[in-house]
């Protein structure tokens, strides 16, 4: 970066991934000092993504706008990926065209893996899961957290069952109601096991880690708390063994409240059948332990 005169209309570009390992020397005046984020994809970015790799493939019948509302948090690079995914099972299939179930199916797998149907699950696994599965679905469609993609009971990777749920557009802002649903829709794959066999499974494992890190940071970040109120802890350095135990407390007694709102909106709809357009953020799924 040294030798060039102050008159030679030279600029160095620098990328990385880890910002934050970064040797500081590098980021003095006269080096690299000025930066330049670049976020992921927005939704209407990922829509001019896929149109833009889909024009190397022949494409029939695709919605784009549908396939980037399913694909958020994904970059170019992997948006690119998807896409000479689904050629891939298009030929696999013989297709003459790239069509939307292929762009699904790539999603899915970019997203969760691919199908494992080697899993073998028992029938009385497969009934269980599908309960699961429901529960989430149900929920998430009464308290309108998205619109439901996907249900499935066909194992991906570690997840014996999957139901996913995505935005009708990206969300930055998120209302304590809008979190609280989302922990409700998370436990309703539980609480559908719960109402309907009486005891939970392993397989709400993954839904828990997720509902337990959310009910966290609403209790410790985002001011959510009845007991600490607008706290954050990170404002107020390293914390008491007091602080931590309450704030523990107090996330477990919110988890549980939300739990038995989730049950009783799975009894209140347990007769609810046939099909929904409505959908959820992010995939939810039944896991093997």
């Amino acid at each position: 970066m040294d030798g060039f005169a102050a008159s030679e209309r030279v600029v160095v570009l620098g990328a990385t991934n880890h910002p934050e390992n970064v040797d500081a020397a590098l980021l003095r005046e006269g080096r690299f000092d000025r930066k330049c984020t670049l976020a992921l994809p927005a939704l209407g970015d990922r829509k001019a993504l896929f149109e833009l790799y889909a024009r190397k493939v022949p494409v029939a019948g695709a919605d784009f706008t549908a396939l980037a509302r399913r694909t958020t948090g994904l970059s170019p690079a992997a948006i690119a990926a998807t896409v000479m995914s689904a050629a891939r099972l298009a030929a696999r299939d013989s297709a003459n065209a790239v069509e939307q179930h292929h762009f699904l199916a790539a999603i899915t797998q970019q997203l969760l893996g691919a199908p494992t149907p080697e899993v073998l699950m028992t029938d009385a696994e497969r009934v269980r899961c599908a309960y699961h599965e429901a529960g989430h679905a149900i929920v998430a469609h009464v308290l309108n957290v998205g619109i439901v993609e996907k249900v499935t009971v066909m194992p991906h990777s570690r997840a014996l069952g999957v139901t996913m749920v995505n935005y009708e557009e990206d969300r930055n802002l998120l209302t304590q109601v809008e979190l609280e649903s989302r922990i409700e829709m998370l436990l309703a794959g539980r609480a559908a096991e719960l109402a309907v066999y009486g005891v939970p499974s392993s397989g709400a494992a993954n839904d828990l880690e997720r509902a337990s890190q959310l009910a966290y940071r609403m209790v410790t970040e985002f001011g959510f708390s009845d007991e600490y109120g607008p706290l954050n802890c990170a404002g107020i350095g390293p914390s008491s063994a007091a602080l931590a135990e309450g704030a523990i407390a107090e996330t477990r007694a919110l988890l549980k409240t939300l739990e038995a709102r989730s049950l009783a909106r799975v009894h209140a709809h347990r007769e609810t059948s046939g099909s929904t357009d409505q959908q959820l953020a992010g995939p939810r799924n039944c896991r093997r332990p």
